[in-house]
């Protein structure tokens, strides 16, 4: 028997209701999918969040972190610091920019290394070594305003790392900081039995082994007085308190090497970077030292494996690195897609 069918009216069309005449078939919102209307409770127009959002922050199962993108906003930190997180932004960032900070490491390397060369060739050792330090402090500055201005964006032009640069402020923290560490590290290592025992065996070598060594004339006689007196030196000891001194000053850079942020970000003055950047390490100790060790490591690692041509270049994907550790830790403005 064969079935009616009933005429299709005008404008009907299949899939869709009989009482929507007059209107274009492009109004109407298929079932299952959603408009802008419905998206976010809070009528922002985002999507709805991704399951575990709502009882762990935003962090879900799973998150890798991530850089931003240009125009994405700068939100405040928490105040919680992500050691590898961290370590991974600063190459982020440094590669995503790194003609400008490949200009300030090579310019700054030419004109030292150069300026040193001459000197020395003239024999300007002393004003060499001066004008070495100035260049390190001015270089310093500027990297330290560039590593800020790099977290807030990951394009950052050449000129832009010499505009704002808090020079007075920068240089006094830096030096007071230095200051302290040496003071502590130096003096500790001079207290250690091995580095008191090296330095008593090089006050007791004898002058006659010594002025043979200095011997211009005749070079074999001047090398084995070299190595008798290098066989004759207690290593062992120098090298442990070496490495108890370097472990120290490792320990103490929480509490020491991000004094100069606050001071480079305009946070605080001298006094204020100071009080401000002990108490927050001393309050994120465990975390900033975990980036720490992980920073010498990585810096390490780098440096051996190239034969320490890269040596220099690791410094500003570090620095980046512990910029972005200081905005977490102080409660700065760190860019919205770090997961915290």
């Amino acid at each position: 028997m064969k079935r009616s069918e009933k005429p299709m009216a005008e404008n009907e069309f299949p899939g869709r209701p009989s009482d929507s005449y007059g209107q274009s078939p492009y109004d109407h919102t298929p079932e299952g999918f959603d408009t802008p209307d419905d998206r976010g409770a809070a009528g922002t127009g985002a999507f709805p969040a991704y399951p575990g959002s709502e009882t762990s922050g935003g962090a879900g199962e799973y998150q890798p972190f991530t850089y931003t993108e240009p125009g994405e906003e700068l939100v405040q930190s928490n105040g919680t610091v992500s050691p590898v997180g961290a370590l991974g932004f600063g190459f982020s960032r440094f590669f995503k920019n790194i003609l400008p900070w490949l200009g300030i490491i090579i310019v700054a390397g030419a004109f030292s290394g150069g300026f040193n060369f001459i000197l020395q060739r003239t024999g300007g050792t002393t004003i060499g070594l001066s004008v070495s330090m100035i260049v390190s402090l001015f270089v310093s500055c500027v990297m330290l305003t560039g590593a800020l201005k790099n977290v807030n964006a990951p394009k950052v032009s050449f000129g832009e790392f010499f505009k704002d640069v808090n020079w007075l402020p920068i240089i006094v923290v830096s030096l007071a900081s230095s200051l302290v560490n040496g003071f502590v590290t130096v003096g500790v290592f001079f207290l250690l039995p091995g580095a008191r025992n090296f330095v008593a065996a090089v006050r007791n070598l004898d002058p006659a082994l010594v002025e043979a060594a200095q011997n211009t004339t005749d070079t074999n006689a001047a090398t084995e007085a070299m190595m008798t007196i290098l066989e004759s030196l207690p290593w062992g000891g120098i090298i442990f308190s070496g490495v108890i001194a370097f472990l120290l000053g490792l320990l103490l850079r929480p509490l020491l090497s991000y004094w100069v942020f606050y001071a480079a970000d305009h946070r605080a003055g001298i006094g204020g970077a100071i009080s401000q950047g002990f108490n927050d390490g001393l309050k994120n100790y465990s975390a900033v030292i975990l980036f720490e060790i992980l920073a010498a490591l990585v810096t390490f690692v780098v440096s051996v494996f190239s034969l320490f041509i890269l040596a220099g270049f690791i410094v500003a994907p570090i620095m980046i690195a512990r910029a972005l550790v200081y905005r977490q830790m102080s409660k700065g403005q760190i860019p919205a897609s770090v997961v915290q």
